[in-house]
């Protein structure tokens, strides 16, 4: 019995929905270690996730060597199935491999942690990292929003701008519609000068509808009509159209020609059932 397979036995495959007949991945398979890798991180980024998870189980009793690439991918399946129970048992086995630490591990470490909800271990995982690079950064700030911890969040955001990790247009696309959730404009006008200097929002579709987004919800027209004005409406507004709700797009309209749609105005847009006047 290999050293892993010693520690603590995962609980039986079947518990993620799979039958007593269904296929082992691995059945038969004394290939290299590379296709059991490789088979593994197919089913954790396609799915069926619970596969993933039977293939780690597989390389266990086989005996196969878990490396930094075997827990990355059997982490991101836990993530998609929530299974903590499992993440935590995998998260041990990391740790007596001497790989807690290394940068894919500890990354799809935090990943899990956050996607279960178990955030104090999360930030645990994040302050142990010796490499903090801007997708540690931003999953942990996304996590503490998705978990409706929007204070947290907003702290991490400070936190990585002393950093320098907010520069590029998709970190900012990503952390602009959590500044919204957590009311804190003074961080958002402090990303959007970080595009400013960075000129990262010139020409880019994204970045100026995260800002026109961000600043209609705190309803900063006056911020939002000059990003407006500046967009090249051949091509940004018409990506700006196709990147949002319709009903987004018309009630931000609306409101920088001076006219304030009511609640049920906008919920008759939801819905498809307004027509604006002609």
């Amino acid at each position: 019995m290999g050293f892993f397979r010693r520690l603590t036995r995962l609980p039986s495959p079947t518990r993620f929905g799979f039958s007593s007949t269904s296929k082992q991945v691995t059945e038969g398979v004394d290939a290299s270690k590379q296709i059991v890798i490789v088979t593994g991180l197919a089913y954790a980024w396609n799915g069926p996730f619970g596969r993933a998870v039977e293939l780690y189980q597989r390389m266990l009793d086989t005996g196969i060597e878990l490396n930094k690439f075997t827990f990355p991918f059997v982490l991101k399946a836990c993530s998609a199935l929530e299974a903590l129970a499992d993440g935590i048992l995998i998260h041990e086995h990391a740790k007596k491999a001497g790989l807690e630490l290394d940068v894919f591990v500890s990354t799809a470490l935090l990943d899990m942690y956050l996607k279960c909800g178990w955030l104090e271990d999360a930030h645990e995982v994040f302050c142990r990292m010796p490499q903090k690079d801007v997708v540690a950064w931003n999953a942990l700030v996304s996590g503490y929003a998705l978990n409706g911890r929007y204070q947290e969040a907003v702290r991490c955001l400070l936190q990585m701008q002393r950093t320098g990790n907010i520069s590029n247009p998709s970190t900012i696309v990503a952390l602009l519609p959590i500044v919204g959730q957590a009311k804190a404009l003074i961080q958002g006008k402090s990303i959007h000068a970080v595009c400013i200097r960075r000129r990262v929002d010139k020409g880019d579709v994204l970045v100026n509808t995260a800002l026109l987004d961000m600043y209609g919800k705190f309803e900063c027209l006056v911020r939002a009509r000059r990003i407006f004005d500046s967009m090249s409406f051949r091509n940004e507004v018409a990506g700006w159209r196709r990147h949002c709700k319709f009903s987004e797009v018309v009630g931000l309209e609306l409101k920088l020609q001076g006219l304030w749609p009511s609640e049920e105005h906008m919920s008759s847009l939801e819905q498809g059932t307004w027509k604006l006047p002609m």
